[in-house]
C-alpha cells in the first residue's frame, strides 16, 4: 500500500501532501513491521542452541506492541471522526495536564517537608516518618482517602494530636487543593481541549471548502 501509495503521488505529494503525517506513521509502521521479521528470522536461523529465548526478548515484545499503533489509521476515516475528536483532544490537553502535575508536585513537596519537619518524631504518626511518606499521605489525602496505614482515619489521629492547628490548617489547605487547584486544573483542561477542537473543525472545514 505504501509502495502504491509513493508510486501515484510521487516522493512530494507523499512526504508534504494534505496527509502527510499519516504517510509518515504508514512508514513508521511498515519499518517496524520490517525490523521484527528480520529480528525474527535471525533468531530463529541461530538454530536449537542459540542462548535466546524468542518470546523473551523485550525487542520484539516491543516490536510487536507496536504493532497495535496500526489501529490509529482507523482515526482518519469519516465514521470515526467523534473518536478522532476525542484523542486529539486528549492530546492537545497533555501539556496542560503535565503543568498541572508539576504544579501539584510543588505543592506536595512544600506542604510535605513542612510536616515532615514538625511530626517526624511522632511515634504515633507514622505516615510522616519521612519526606517520601509525608508527600504520600499528603497525596493520597487529596485524592483517593486520608486513611493511616492501620486503615483509621487519619484526620481523626491528627485532631486529637493537634486539635487547634491542625482544625484550621486541614480546611484550609483541602479547599485550596480540590476546590481551587483541582477545579482551576479542570477547567483549563476543558478550555484547551474545547479551543483546540474548534480550530480542528475549523481547519476541517476550509479544506473541505478548498476541495469543492
Amino acid at each position: 500500500e505504501a509502495a502504491a501509495k509513493l508510486w501515484l503521488m510521487g516522493c512530494r505529494g507523499y512526504f508534504r501532501g494534505p496527509e502527510w503525517a499519516w504517510n509518515l506513521f504508514d512508514i513508521f509502521c511498515l519499518l517496524t513491521s520490517l525490523v521484527d521479521f528480520t529480528v525474527t528470522q535471525v533468531v530463529n536461523a541461530m538454530g536449537e542452541g542459540n542462548t535466546l529465548d524468542l518470546g523473551s526478548l523485550m525487542l520484539l515484545k516491543m516490536l510487536r506492541l507496536a504493532r497495535l499503533a496500526r489501529l490509529i489509521r482507523a482515526l482518519r476515516y469519516p465514521i470515526f471522526r467523534e473518536l478522532n475528536l476525542m484523542v486529539m483532544g486528549v492530546v492537545s490537553g497533555i501539556r496542560v495536564l503535565v503543568w498541572a502535575i508539576v504544579l501539584l508536585l510543588v505543592f506536595v513537596y512544600a506542604l510535605g517537608v513542612a510536616l515532615f519537619r514538625l511530626i517526624a518524631e511522632d511515634p504515633e504518626l507514622p505516615e510522616f516518618g519521612t519526606l517520601t511518606e509525608s508527600m504520600l499521605t499528603l497525596f493520597r489525602c487529596f485524592t483517593d482517602g486520608c486513611t493511616a496505614y492501620d486503615g483509621t482515619p487519619l484526620q481523626e489521629r491528627m485532631m486529637r494530636k493537634y486539635p487547634q492547628s491542625f482544625f484550621v490548617g486541614y480546611i484550609l489547605v483541602f479547599m485550596l487543593v480540590t476546590v481551587g487547584i483541582f477545579n482551576l486544573i479542570m477547567a483549563i483542561f476543558i478550555d484547551n481541549v474545547m479551543t483546540n477542537q474548534l480550530e480542528r473543525k475549523q481547519r476541517w472545514g476550509r479544506e473541505a471548502t478548498a476541495r469543492w
